[in-house]
């Protein structure tokens, strides 16, 4: 019984009858050593962070019109939802990237006249984040006080630099 059913050749071959028991624990062993090759199994492919359903891409603003779109996208979402935290996830921006260039958005849209006033960003000469630091320094107590106060009546994200 042994030589017919110990053979490897013949595994797939036919099934031996239903009422035969094994004794002999050498022919269990050779299904022990087939092992499923790990690119074999099925496999449940795991989506991307990008690729979620709902939720916006993190893009890299390269000039002064794009942070200011973002800036209100988020003054948008913040509005609908009951958090800035929501918000920003819904926007698919954190609160550091807007608290550091918020200083652009706030002067444009509480004082457009220093705003345009201000010599314009050179993408090659100086980056955002000291542009950023520009539209700071160009405001005087007076812009601060109206952007206090637009924050208060919800007219810009209520975001204080930290």
């Amino acid at each position: 019984m042994e030589a017919g059913l110990g053979s490897s050749t013949h595994m797939g071959a036919g099934f031996p009858d239903e009422g035969v028991v094994f004794e002999n624990s050498a022919l269990f062993e050779s299904f022990e050593e087939v092992e499923i090759h790990p690119l074999d199994r099925h496999r449940v492919m795991k989506s991307s962070k990008r690729s979620r359903d709902g939720e916006n891409t993190r893009v890299r603003m390269k000039n002064v019109v794009g942070v200011i779109a973002r800036y209100m996208a988020a003054l948008q979402e913040f509005r609908r939802s009951v958090s800035m935290k929501v918000a920003f996830d819904r926007v698919g921006v954190d609160r550091n990237t807007i608290s550091r260039t918020a200083a652009i958005a706030e002067l444009s849209l509480a004082a457009p006249e220093v705003f345009h006033a201000l010599p314009p960003w050179d993408e090659k000469e100086e980056t955002l984040a000291h542009y950023a630091h520009r539209c700071r320094q160009a405001m005087d107590d007076t812009i601060r006080a109206k952007i206090k106060t637009m924050k208060t009546k919800g007219d810009l994200l209520p975001i204080v630099s930290k």
